[in-house]
């Protein structure tokens, strides 16, 4: 198991003392993101096509023409991460649209909370219609899941989360329906999967029956 960083630490062990006074560090921990922490990707990324501006902020990329495949990065993260997806969907006539989500790259705000990652990812599905696909990293793909399940917009969506030692890749794909009104029913069960014996990639709000996932 990894080392815990020793300012976590003691603010966690302080926070047994005195919770009204960590609170406010974990919340800006959690919440107010780091711009331009990563380091400069192994893979070049070429400039865009096309900048699009989403209204209030919200800032996309586009690169190529054709299917428009959504890509959405994950918290602290950023759309250069994707260069090499950016490269392969170009080539295949595939239009490559990178999301800056709210806080990160040139979109405005400080905070990034789950309600306005979701709304950002509506946002840009109702500005570019119907995707291919929606291609989504780490936290960007568990909203990513969220959305496209609840409100459509794309006829697949992939999440890519990486680990030092493993990975699990999950997918969401329209399930047949029996009748249209079937489809639009909302399912009480979870939109879950297991990515593996000892890790549970769940979403806990509920899923239309349209919809099915998988991981592997």
């Amino acid at each position: 198991m990894p080392a815990v960083p020793l300012p976590v630490a003691a603010l966690a062990a302080a926070s047994h003392v005195v919770p009204s006074l960590v609170a406010p560090f974990f919340r800006r921990l959690m919440l107010n993101p780091r711009r331009h922490v990563r380091p400069p990707p192994s893979l070049p990324l070429r400039l865009a096509d096309e900048r699009i501006d989403l209204g209030d902020g919200l800032i996309a990329w586009r690169w190529g023409e054709g299917p428009a495949v959504l890509l959405v990065h994950g918290f602290e993260g950023n759309r250069a991460q994707f260069a090499a997806i950016i490269g392969a969907l170009v080539e295949r006539g595939f239009a490559a649209v990178a999301l800056d989500v709210p806080a990160h790259g040139e979109s405005a705000g400080n905070e990034l909370t789950a309600v306005k990652f979701i709304a950002a990812i509506e946002r840009t599905l109702a500005r570019l219609g119907p995707v291919h696909a929606v291609v989504g990293h780490s936290m960007g793909g568990a909203m990513s899941l969220f959305s496209v399940a609840h409100t459509g917009g794309a006829s697949r969506s992939r999440w890519f989360r990486h680990r030092p030692r493993s990975s699990a890749n999950c997918s969401a794909s329209p399930r047949p329906s029996a009748s249209p009104s079937a489809a639009r029913r909302p399912s009480s069960r979870p939109l879950s999967a297991m990515s593996d014996g000892r890790r549970r990639i769940s979403m806990s709000a509920t899923s239309p029956a349209r919809w099915s996932c998988r991981c592997s």
